[in-house]
């Protein structure tokens, strides 16, 4: 499963965002794990990440966020929830801010 990313959503025409929200509750329903997405918050059981007022606060720190970077980084989030049924570690959390804002999670 792959995630569009959300400014590419014209060029493509698609948009598999709900498709992996979706499949991330069924996951965590399979597993009696709470699932919480809001609009500045996603917590899968005890792991939780909150942005809000450009910083993104994490089990492993707080680092610089922007709205298009957190949405690319939610849908990750998910979808790596959702194929492997587990919060992510730290390295593969670094991986994934990575890949949503260039930026390295230090």
């Amino acid at each position: 499963m792959s995630v569009i990313d959300q400014r590419d959503k014209h060029r493509f025409g698609e948009d598999s965002t709900q498709i992996v929200l979706d499949n991330a509750r069924r996951k965590a329903a399979s597993l009696g794990l709470e699932l919480v997405v809001d609009d500045d918050r996603l917590r899968i059981g005890g792991f939780e990440v909150e942005a809000r007022g450009g910083e993104l606060r994490t089990p492993f720190g707080a680092y610089p966020i922007v709205p298009e970077e957190w949405d690319l980084l939610r849908g990750l989030l998910l979808n790596f929830f959702a194929s492997n049924g587990r919060p992510p570690d730290r390295r593969e959390f670094a991986e994934m801010y990575f890949a949503a804002t260039g930026r390295e999670a230090t």
